[in-house]
């Protein structure tokens, strides 16, 4: 603030601005720190996946097939959106910007996929 007092032109109180001020920093470093703790997740999950036995890899093969399996019974863009929330971790508004289409289309797709999983696991049960 002291670096930058000739540009500014703060026309409201100055605690007020202050306040906003610290309170938009700090919210930037916590979302910053869970980013980094999210990359340090996704590298620990690489990591446990070198150290299976060549079963369990084998294993985990088959299971990733049966799930890519199931997810070729959803539309090709329900599919997209769905894997980008539940597996990128991507939130609606997020996928929304990305895609150029609003976050009730997203919701939507979302909801489309689910119901047929759904309706896939029913039908598997019977």
């Amino acid at each position: 603030l002291w670096q930058n007092r000739q540009k500014l032109k703060i026309k409201s109180n100055l605690p007020g601005h202050l306040y906003i001020s610290i309170r938009n920093r700090a919210l930037n470093r916590l979302i910053d720190k869970e980013k980094q703790q999210k990359e340090q997740n996704f590298e620990a999950k690489h990591v446990f996946v070198f150290e299976q036995s060549p079963e369990d890899h084998f294993i985990n093969k088959e299971e990733a097939q049966k799930v890519e399996n199931i997810l070729q019974l959803i539309p090709p863009r329900s599919r997209q959106i769905f894997i980008m929330h539940r597996y990128d971790g991507l939130k609606y508004k997020e996928i929304a910007k990305i895609l150029n289409i609003s976050v009730n289309t997203v919701e939507n797709h979302i909801v489309k996929a689910i119901q047929i999983l759904r309706d896939y696991y029913r039908n598997r049960k019977k």
